[in-house]
């Protein structure tokens, strides 16, 4: 063969393998799929191979010691075609071309091991071997870096494929789309090229191109996934199947990307249920019998899965939501527009091995596995986040710090899918976003659109108000269209309020009741005939018209709800949030946060737990001494010559709920601290600060940016914050409240060894902008003779004038002034009752006040008129009793009637209390608060008023109460 032979051949055998390739325009995507250099290289243009590398009057038998069809043989049957390939794509000289039919074609021993007892001849090929094998660097380089082209992933059915990410592996790709981003991962659908999808079961590829789904997740490098395959493999490969399970196609591992591959559907559910079509009583019944479906597959999630060893496999999805439906045609039904439902996205799901009753193996969770996607905000029906990460579909649980989450929680999700199936059924796309719109709109759900709300004022979580009223229109609506299609609807969606919607976990039923129900459900359906008018002329009500029922007034043992705290716990001081949404208790070593979510895990009339609690690990005697509380801060100061001061960030590094467990500081205040609060809008910390080590010594105002406490932690020594001087010892300030950002007032009780006006009360206001300070003295003779305890007050600041306080003392003599005017100042009795505590309506209109009628032990919560001079009179109206209480005990209390928000005042702010409480026992009085109430008028409360109160009782008793002030 003459010179240049062998470079001319491959330029034209490069230009015949290069059409042939699969994008082929782009040199990074391009690659060769399998049967393509079968094709290329067949057995005429392998000869002239062969030939053109003959030397200069030599035959091939006399060079290679085989016939060149000999060659072509050993290189069909040792599959040398893409080994050949890549040495003609990538140009290797014509000696390293001689080499590899020496040592790989012509030798007889076979497979031929490189010197590092590796198989050289298949790809892709280590850079060592390829030297050895060449005896030169650049033609083992080019092969190298060319050779990823011929040798593209193979997807293997049910089969884990890794890879390792140093080469550069070609994916067998024809055709990428994006279809949707979830939490953990990104969906696309992918073309696959012929003979790039095996089945190993029964030896078999695609013969064509075949269009899967694909889900990319990205793998935390920093936990072991060996373990969380194999029971990903164990949910898959069950030897028991239920078609309504997405069925796993194989798996693909390259680099810290994991991809797993899936039959493509039409779309998912949330899409379904977002397009228009015709939704008249055929569409109806197939969605039904899909539905059905939907919730056998959750059953066997929960039931039906086996190890191959036959042990049972407990699966909670932990993600249900329309968007992890994904929908397809029912190839098996006669019905050839009939879909199926498949469960998918298990990127949220735990797994339990379950023997004989017990659980062998633990819980194991895959997101742990991966990483998770930032998440995006769905507008419609589907949203998997909405404000603070909080899904549409999860149940009350997933709100709950450290929650069990179970089988029932998935239970939930599946009934909030149906309840919106059935608005799809009543009214299509249109239907679905109005309920959405009603979820997320109505005034307790604080922006969630979520099936259950959290009130703004401590009480347990409940079923959305929203649903009862919207299933009871759905169900009168197609009571007018049908009277068998209204009976139907209303069967299923009474079951679902009845047995699914439960706050309670343990008071939901199976997936499989489920299943049984939208079965009778499909069935009562299919009785209907086609020709039933599918929109009946509808004439709205009244109250539909209005958007709403008439309130109604409950009856007073409804009025009251009350909740233990069960057994002691030495607590000695409490207090309420500044929007009552919760409480804290703390004894002298620990702090109790009481929440929403201390409510919802009650059953009956136990006692309720915190939410998140702090101890105070000291060995050296320290105790909590004073503490503070908004909306945003829980703020403690501690005994000792330290004058440490911990400051918890409640939603620091947290989703679901308050916590002490995160955004802790410590602090040092400039000396020892005797009483704190905290400014309505959680910007400032007051404290009244020791003047020195004698406790007779004046005191001081101390007031410090709470905003810098984190750099202050970090700074210890740096100035923070001001001082005021004070007249008295910090020990005889009792009460530090703010009325408002602006306005702070300090209760100083009077010197007992004291003469004459130093006898006094003195009630003392600070305008923080301008420093200026007024103070009011409670003088003894004032108010009657002799000094008994009863002389200390029950202060309490007006909202809208903040410089304007009332106060009762001794029980029944109130006194209204404002301390920054010149007005004459109010002074009146009140008859027939001795007030315990008083509180300032939130327009300055009312004062509620927890007191008793002179002739009673019983207490009351009262409301009063506000007397504008000393000529008018006080009315009192009694709005409940509160049993078990007597006014020797301890309360923190908050009025909430309406017009509260973050910034409103914390009448309750501080109450210096040096008394110890005594042991607790359960209160069982109307303590309704943990379960779900079927009466609809207990969903109708609305914001018109409540009045929280936190109890420390001296006859071992610890309780929250929550009075409800009025209804519309």
């Amino acid at each position: 063969m003459a010179d240049g032979a062998y470079p001319t051949l491959c330029h034209e055998l490069y230009d015949e393998i290069l059409k042939k390739l699969e994008m082929k325009d782009d040199p990074k995507l391009r690659f060769a799929s399998r049967g393509t250099t079968q094709e290329a290289l067949h057995e005429p243009n392998l000869k002239r191979v062969f030939e053109s590398l003959l030397e200069p009057g030599k035959t091939a038998v006399q060079q290679f010691g085989m016939t060149e069809s000999e060659l072509v043989d050993r290189v069909n049957k040792r599959k040398l075609h893409d080994f050949f390939a890549v040495l003609i794509f990538a140009s290797c000289p014509s000696g390293a071309a001689r080499k590899c039919i020496i040592n790989l074609v012509a030798n007889d021993t076979w497979p031929v091991m490189s010197t590092r007892r590796r198989k050289i001849g298949s790809l892709p090929a280590e850079r060592e071997d390829l030297e050895e094998l060449f005896g030169e660097y650049a033609a083992a380089d080019k092969f190298a870096l060319t050779q990823w082209i011929f040798c593209p992933v193979v997807i293997r059915k049910r089969t884990e494929v890794r890879v390792d990410d140093k080469g550069h592996w070609r994916l067998p790709y024809l055709a990428e789309k994006s279809l949707r981003s979830g939490s953990f991962g990104d969906v696309f659908e992918v073309k696959i090229a012929k003979g790039h999808f095996f089945n190993p079961k029964n030896e078999t590829a695609n013969m064509v191109d075949i269009k899967l789904a694909r889900k990319d997740y990205i793998m935390n490098t920093l936990f072991d996934a060996k373990e969380e395959r194999e029971i990903m493999d164990k949910i898959f490969n069950t030897p028991s199947e239920c078609e309504n399970i997405l069925e796993n196609y194989g798996s693909l591992a390259i680099g810290k990307t994991y991809s797993l591959f899936m039959p493509l559907a039409i779309c998912d559910l949330r899409e379904y249920l977002l397009i228009d079509r015709p939704n008249d009583i055929s569409e109806k019944k197939r969605m039904l019998r899909s539905a059905v479906g939907l919730a056998r597959g959750l059953d066997f999630l929960h039931t039906g899965l086996q190890t191959r060893e036959l042990e049972q496999l407990v699966c909670y999805h932990m993600d249900l939501k329309p968007s992890n439906i994904l929908v397809f045609h029912d190839e098996a039904a006669r019905d050839s527009e009939q879909k199926i439902w498949k469960l998918s996205d298990f990127g949220m799901s735990r797994v339990k091995v379950r023997h004989r009753d017990r659980d062998v193996g633990g819980e194991r969770d895959f997101n742990s596995w991966f990483r998770q996607r930032p998440k995006t905000k769905d507008p419609s029906l589907s949203a998997t986040v909405n404000k603070r990460g909080d899904g549409t579909y999860l149940a009350p649980e997933s709100a709950f710090t450290g929650a069990a989450m179970r089988t029932d929680s998935d239970v939930w999700s599946l009934g909030c899918i149906i309840s919106v199936l059935f608005s799809y059924l009543d009214g299509g796309k249109e239907k679905v976003l109005q309920y959405s719109e009603k979820r997320g709109g109505h005034p307790d759900s604080g922006d969630y659109d979520r099936f259950f709300v959290i009130p703004k004022i401590f009480g347990p979580a409940r079923i959305h108000p929203e649903i009862r009223r919207w299933h009871r229109r759905l169900a009168r609506r197609a009571g007018d269209r049908s009277p068998s299609e209204g009976a139907a609807v209303k069967y299923m969606l009474d079951f679902l309020e009845a047995e699914v919607l439960k706050v309670d976990q343990s008071k939901r039923c199976s997936a499989k009741k489920v299943q049984e129900m939208l079965a009778n459900t499909s069935e009562r359906y299919e009785e209907l005939t086609g020709g039933e008018p599918h929109t009946a002329p509808f004439m709205p009500s009244i109250l539909d018209l209005l958007g709403r029922r008439p309130r109604v007034h409950l009856p007073d043992n409804n009025q009251v709800e009350s909740w233990s705290l069960g057994p002691d716990e030495g607590f000695k001081g409490c207090k309420i949030s500044s929007d009552g949404a919760f409480v804290v208790y703390w004894s002298d070593t620990k702090i109790s946060l009481y929440t929403w979510e201390s409510l919802s895990r009650v059953e009956g009339n136990a006692a309720i737990k915190a939410a998140s609690e702090y101890p105070l690990n000291r060995s050296d005697g320290v105790i909590w001494k004073s503490l503070s509380l908004t909306h945003r801060y829980v703020v403690a100061t501690s005994t000792g010559p330290d004058s440490h001061c911990y400051i918890f960030d409640l939603w620091e590094g947290t989703i679901t709920g308050p916590s002490l467990a995160n955004g802790r500081y410590t602090v040092t205040l400039p000396s020892q601290p005797e009483i704190i609060a905290i400014s309505p809008d959680s910007q400032t910390l007051a404290a009244v600060l020791r003047g020195g080590a004698a406790e007779r010594q004046p005191g001081y105002l101390f007031l410090a940016p709470l905003s810098r406490a984190k750099i202050q932690a970090g700074r210890p020594g740096r100035k923070w914050g001001w001082k005021a001087f004070l007249p008295s010892p910090a020990m005889d300030v009792i009460q530090l409240l703010f009325s408002s950002n602006d306005d702070l007032y300090l209760v100083v009780r009077p010197n007992p060894t004291a003469r004459s006006r130093q006898h006094a009360i003195r009630i003392v206001y600070v305008h923080l902008p301008t420093k200026r300070l007024k103070t009011l003295h409670v003088e003894s003779q004032d108010l009657g003779s002799g000094f008994t305890g009863r002389l200390l007050p029950t202060v309490a600041p007006f909202r809208q004038n903040p410089s304007k306080c009332a106060l009762i003392a001794r029980g029944n003599q109130l006194y209204i002034q404002n301390l920054m005017a010149i007005d004459t100042p109010v002074r009146k009795d009140i008859k027939h009752y001795r007030v315990v505590k008083l509180m300032i309506g939130s327009n300055d209109q009312r004062m509620y006040a927890l007191a008793r009628a002179t002739a009673s032990s019983i207490l009351l919560l009262v409301e009063m008129t506000v007397p504008r001079s000393n000529d008018d009179d006080i009315s009192v109206r009694e709005l409940a009793q509160l049993p078990g209480l007597s006014e020797d005990d301890h309360f923190t209390e908050k009025v909430l009637d309406g017009n509260n928000n973050n910034n409103s005042h914390d009448s309750h702010n501080a109450t210096h209390n040096t008394s110890d409480a005594n042991n607790a026992n359960t209160i069982n009085d109307n303590n309704n608060g943990s379960g779900d109430s079927d009466d609809d008028a207990t969903d109708d409360r609305d914001n018109s008023g409540y009045v929280l109160i936190a109890a420390l009782a001296n006859r071992n008793t610890r309780a929250i109460y929550k009075v409800a002030l009025g209804f519309l």
